[in-house]
Order: C-alpha cells, then structure tokens, then sequence
C-alpha cells in the first residue's frame, strides 16, 4: 500500500493493522500502527480517534482529550469523538465543557438515548436537577429498556421526595420480561427504598439477590441486610 501513494489507503491500512494487534493484546504494535496510519494522513480524524484510545487506556486523559478535539476538528459531525470527549471531560471535572460535548451529540444523533444518559449526569454534576431530570427522561423515553437512565430517573424522583413514584418505576423494570439479570443498581435502590418504609418482607429476597449477582462487593448489602434482620427483632445473623 505504501508503494501505491495513498495516505488514506496506507493509513486505513495501519489502522486495520492496530485494531488486529488490539485485539491480540500487543498495545506496543497496536500503537505503532496508528502512529503510522497518522504520519501517513496526519488529516485522518479516525487514527487521531485510535490515538485518543490508545492514550486514555494508559491514563493520558488530557493527551486523549487533545486527540479527540482533533479528530473534532478534522470531521466536526464526528459523533463518536464527541460522545468520548464528554466522557473524558466529566472524568476530568470539567462539567460544563462535558454539557456541551453532550449537546452537541444529541444536535448531530437525536436519537441517541446514551448522549441524554450523559447529558443528564453533567447536568446533575453541576447541580442542576430540572435539567438533568429531563434528560433522564428524554434517554428513557428513546429506549424504554436503557436501564443506565431508568436508574437514574429513579434517583432524581427519590432524591425529590417522590418515593412512591420513584419505587413504581423501580418495579415496573424489574418485572419487565428479560434475557439477562437486571441492573444491579436498580435490585438494591429498590431494596433500601422497600426497607425504609418497612416492607422487609420485600426488602429482604432483593438484598440477597443483589449479594449473589456480586458476592465480593456487597459489604453495603450485607450490612443492609443486617438492619432488615434487626429491624424484625431477629437476634440471629443474617445468612
């Protein structure tokens, strides 16, 4: 390919080339390759979108962001490369810039319920709830199945007070028909919400569903099912 004088052939080539070594578990040859497929076609948007990869699995989240801004550059309706960089903004702190990178997601991919996820998240960081709600909402409402922004709906009602609302959606997800386990966030919201108004009954079966999805990170639901057990007066230990 390099004898044919075609940057974007020779670099589409190296990007190939990169993704194979990737998935072999040679990162050393994977970012050869895209260092190659850019010194072939340093305007290739998709081998700087390789490179920021490459750079935030190593932990370089400012090198990455430079990176994806960019690819951004070169192809500005780069949805992916948008979505990431809000990614990579919030885990930086950076609030507002991650809100607009989610923005302008949703602008290009209307339709794209984890841009409204995010968009929600940033918003809540930032302490606007009205805002996040609705975003919530709206990922929701693009796929009633998003079970990431159902959770997330779910902690905006109870966090407001609406308990009862907040619990009804939290059922309604669980007895929906699946072919995988639900989210396990939403068995143990759903649980403390049950516990803390004195359903135990009730509480109790979802705490123990939520230890055996996770056995060895459930020090919190151990301890919950422990005051379930107290709470009913029963002096032996929670097994």
């Amino acid at each position: 390919l390099a004898a044919t004088g075609n940057p974007t052939a020779v670099a589409a080539a190296h990007l190939v080339l990169s993704a194979c070594a990737d998935r072999t578990g040679d990162a050393a040859s994977a970012r050869t390759h895209v260092q190659a497929a850019l010194q072939a076609n340093p305007g290739d948007s998709l081998a700087h979108y390789a490179w920021a990869e490459l750079d935030e699995r190593t932990g370089n989240i400012d090198a990455a962001i430079a990176s994806l801004e960019r690819a951004i550059a070169l192809q500005p309706r780069f949805v992916a490369a948008h979505q990431r960089l809000g990614v990579l903004q919030g885990e930086r702190g950076d609030a507002e810039q991650a809100v607009a990178s989610f923005r302008r997601v949703a602008e290009l991919d209307p339709a794209n319920a984890r841009a409204f996820n995010n968009l929600g998240n940033a918003l809540r960081t930032l302490g606007r709830a009205d805002e996040a709600l609705a975003a919530f909402e709206h990922a929701v409402a693009l796929r009633p199945d998003y079970e990431l922004a159902i959770a997330n709906v779910a902690v905006m009602w109870r966090d407001a007070g609406e308990i009862e609302r907040a619990e009804a959606l939290l059922r309604n997800e669980l007895a929906r028909p699946r072919s995988r386990p639900p989210l396990r966030s939403i068995v143990v919201m759903l649980a403390g919400l049950l516990r803390e108004r004195g359903a135990l009954d009730e509480a109790e079966p979802l705490y123990r569903q939520a230890i055996s999805a996770a056995p060895s990170s459930s020090a919190g639901e151990w301890f919950n099912l422990g005051r379930v057990h107290a709470e009913r007066d029963e002096l032996g230990p929670a097994r």
